[in-house]
């Protein structure tokens, strides 16, 4: 069985320099590397790096991208690229609203020359990724038979429209109150005839900027039914839970995690590498997108936090802190 494997990368727009090259060199040391897990015969990793480019001035080097559907005012420069499977790199003009463009820059990449992946996985530079479980997850499927028309991930079924903020979309842009599912931009996989039809169909798809629910959301309901999304959300776990990368039962039963601490992130990467390479994962018997084991031990049990207190607690907290104000004299 010969399985490959391509990473995708975006970058974040309000990442500073500094913080790129620290989330670069974790990437390197950890996900962006080639791996053959206990269990798995051969699984090859490509990385695919959406970089940002903080300035446009440099505009001799770059030729200039554009999607057929979106006019020539959203096009944009990308940096001449030679073919290499190993380490490709796509730059873009670093903006918000481009960070679609990007998604769709790296489509048309994967369509024209990594059509030999089996597989494409998508995360962010801030997002630690098990990789030890997801290739296993990942061989686990191919050798069941879901190589075709799958998009997995932590799926948002009803996310309502903002229209205030950063993410703020005016009504006129998008009168529905509700996105069509799409998929957490933390990380999520297709298989690669996935990717390819969702470049195809993106030049008959209205252009949105938001890239989360342009790429895994609106371009698969552009697609009529054709692929629908596996919910793999039991997959990821948050930064105060890091320690489950290191359990000895829980460690391949978690893949994505956000997390900012550069000494956390390094440090559990260590860890999960000296467990994988004494442990073998085991596969569930059921096999289907998303579920990688059997049992899970409840988070709440291996991580307590203190709960928020009952509404009869806080009715009596209140009276206890009004009893306890001085009364003031008229």
């Amino acid at each position: 069985m010969h399985i490959i494997s391509l990473l995708t990368i975006a970058i974040s727009p309000e990442i500073s320099r500094r913080d790129d090259l620290t989330n670069r060199s974790d990437i390197r040391l950890s996900a962006g590397q080639s791996f053959r897990p206990r269990g798995v015969k051969i699984f090859e990793t490509l990385r695919l790096r959406l970089m940002a480019s903080s300035s446009s001035s440099s505009t001799s080097t770059f030729t200039r991208w554009q999607h057929p559907a979106m006019g020539r005012r959203t096009s944009f420069p990308v940096q001449r690229l030679l073919l290499n499977l190993v380490n490709c790199a796509v730059a873009v003009l670093c903006i918000r609203r481009n960070l679609s463009y990007k998604g769709v820059a790296a489509l048309q990449w994967i369509t024209d020359h990594c059509d030999h992946a089996k597989y494409i996985m998508k995360t962010d530079d801030d997002v630690f990724v098990n990789m030890f479980a997801l290739l296993k997850h990942l061989s686990d499927l191919y050798v069941h038979g879901y190589r075709l028309r799958l998009i997995a991930c932590l799926v948002f079924w009803h996310m309502h429209v903002m229209r205030d903020g950063q993410w703020g979309i005016p009504i006129q842009d998008m009168p529905d109150d509700l996105y069509p599912p799409y998929c957490s931009g933390m990380g999520y996989v297709f298989s690669t005839d996935v990717a390819v039809a969702l470049y195809r169909v993106s030049f008959y798809v209205n252009f949105f900027w938001v890239d989360d629910a342009f790429i895994s959301g609106f371009l698969p309901r552009g697609l009529g039914g054709a692929v629908n999304h596996s919910d793999m959300g039991r997959a990821y776990c948050g930064a105060h839970e890091m320690g489950l990368y290191w359990h000895d039962t829980e460690w391949y039963k978690y893949i994505f995690t956000h997390v900012h601490d550069e000494n956390l992130y390094r440090r559990t990467w260590d860890k999960l590498v000296d467990i994988a390479s004494r442990r073998t994962i085991p596969s569930p018997r059921v096999i289907r997108p998303g579920n990688l084991a059997e049992h899970y031990l409840p988070k709440h049990i291996l991580f307590p936090l203190k709960r928020p207190p009952g509404k009869q607690q806080e009715i009596k907290q209140k009276k206890d802190e009004a009893a306890k104000k001085p009364v003031k004299l008229v």
